[in-house]
């Protein structure tokens, strides 16, 4: 079930990327984070049980519509923005798709830091208590980092209502972002280092192709904005809130490069860790 969703995921993202008409910005963010939710739940449940999971879940989607809501009405701590309606129905002033990939990217740079930092098959020690957010934060926020300015600027999502110099966006938004999901990151792993939890006991550890999975889900996220810089498409200008104008291909190109070297590059080495550890091959 779990690389049927990412065959589906892969397809969806592909299709989509090459053929941008296809489906409007707002139904295809709401299609992949339904996917991307999915996945999370099954892969987690299987990882931490249905509680554990529906720990996580809570967590994340808490924390972040606290920080999310704090923001749009006081700046702090991405900035000054409000949500448009492209993306449907609000929680408060957030659309309730933004929870959702909230959770189920959050989830995915959690598993992906995991395997960065050998702590699959074990429990989290003293040292993973604070290294696995610290990691997963930066996994997270690279994300974000390749995203938001073709969801803000270009399909406008969610605008930026003073403009930012990364293509509309606000150095501010990132910091934001590496606070928001290092403290639900830190809550859930110092639940899961209380309860002394491990993926499996010793004599049945989850295979390589479990944690495979995590890896190829990750990597995704980057596929869209990478191939998106190669589909032909006009050069046009671009304004933000400010009346700023930035160039289409401008903004096309970085989030190519963004792609190129944090979502594919860490995948990349979460994948070499993975094959050079000891676990037990699928």
């Amino acid at each position: 079930m779990l690389w049927s969703i990412a065959a589906a995921f892969a397809a969806f993202t592909v299709l989509t990327s090459l053929f941008p008409s296809l489906i409007s910005p707002g139904p295809n963010g709401i299609i992949t984070t339904v996917l991307l939710v999915a996945f999370a739940l099954l892969h987690g449940s299987e990882r931490y049980g249905n509680k554990g999971i529906a720990i996580f879940v809570v967590v994340c989607l808490v924390v972040s519509n606290i920080f999310e809501n704090l923001s749009i009405v006081t700046g702090f701590p991405f900035g000054h923005y409000h949500y448009s309606e492209v993306l449907g129905t609000k929680l408060f002033l957030v659309p309730m798709t933004i929870g959702g990939a909230y959770f189920g990217a959050g989830y995915l740079s959690w598993t992906v830091s995991l395997i960065l930092l050998g702590r699959t098959n074990k429990p989290i020690d003293t040292f993973g208590r604070w290294a696995l957010p610290t990691v997963a934060s930066f996994l997270m926020a690279s994300w974000d980092f390749m995203l938001d300015p073709s969801a803000s600027t270009v399909d406008h999502e969610w605008i930026w209502q003073n403009g930012g110099g990364f293509f509309g966006v606000p150095f501010q938004n990132y910091l934001g972002w590496l606070l928001t999901v290092f403290v639900f990151f830190a809550i859930f792993s110092g639940y899961v280092a209380s309860r002394r939890l491990t993926d499996a006991s010793a004599a049945n550890p989850f295979s390589r192709g479990f944690w495979a999975q995590s890896i190829v889900m990750y990597a995704l996220l980057g596929v869209r904005n990478f191939l998106t810089y190669f589909v032909p498409s006009a050069n046009t200008r671009v304004l933000d809130a400010t009346g700023h104008v930035w160039m289409l291909h401008d903004i096309r190109e970085t989030a190519a490069l963004v792609a190129i070297f944090t979502i594919f590059t860490f995948s990349i080495l979460a994948a070499l860790r993975l094959a050079d550890s000891g676990q037990t091959q699928p």
